[in-house]
């Protein structure tokens, strides 16, 4: 009942109107226990909201790290695989002037820059050089490049670059008349002979 309505009424109060009046008091007002049902129910979804909100957030700190740690993954792989070939290209570079210098070539790393680089040699499936003795051989019978192979025993190629000459300090060339003819005339050749054969002046 409504015992606040009859005082305000006075003689003007019936039952019937305590029923209108409580009829549209339901329709327009929400009775004080609903209302704090609903404000409790609001705290709860603003504390679960809020709840979400930082869980939102720490996933999204570990997605950005997860990325993070991905793409440090994948520099690593190519740092990895830069390595793997720069070995490899170094491991064909020694096959190739190690080769060259069993084939008598004294400047192996001035045919690689000639050639175009170590990409410009062939090699077969177990990495190994090929094609090395046909290629000496040409530059052997070339003028331009002959200066490139080492002297035959007996001989001798002065730094200046000059043709090759007999070395009479040589055991296999040995010419004590040559040799008192160099030091006369030329004792710097002289010098350069006896060091190339090893000989003590």
């Amino acid at each position: 009942m409504l015992d606040w309505v009859a005082p305000i009424l006075g003689e003007a109060y019936s039952p019937e109107t305590e029923k209108q009046i409580a009829a549209q008091i339901g329709k327009s007002f929400v009775a004080k226990s609903d209302f704090q049902a609903v404000k409790e129910e609001n705290k709860q979804l603003k504390t679960t909201l809020q709840q979400m909100d930082e869980q939102l957030q720490t996933l999204k700190t570990e997605v950005e790290g997860a990325e993070a740690l991905r793409q440090s993954l994948r520099e690593r792989d190519e740092t990895i695989l830069q390595m793997q070939q720069q070995a490899e290209q170094d491991r064909r570079q020694n096959a190739v002037c190690t080769r060259l210098r069993e084939l008598g070539v004294r400047d192996p790393d001035y045919v690689l820059y000639k050639k175009g680089g170590i990409d410009r040699f062939s090699f077969d499936e177990q990495g190994n050089p090929t094609q090395l003795e046909e290629l000496a051989e040409a530059l052997r019978r070339d003028p331009v490049t002959e200066h490139l192979f080492m002297p035959a025993a007996g001989q001798y190629v002065p730094s200046s670059g000059s043709a090759v000459v007999v070395n009479p300090f040589a055991k296999e060339s040995f010419n004590l008349t040559e040799q008192g003819r160099l030091l006369r005339e030329n004792p710097a050749a002289a010098r350069q002979l006896a060091a190339a054969a090893k000989v003590p002046l």
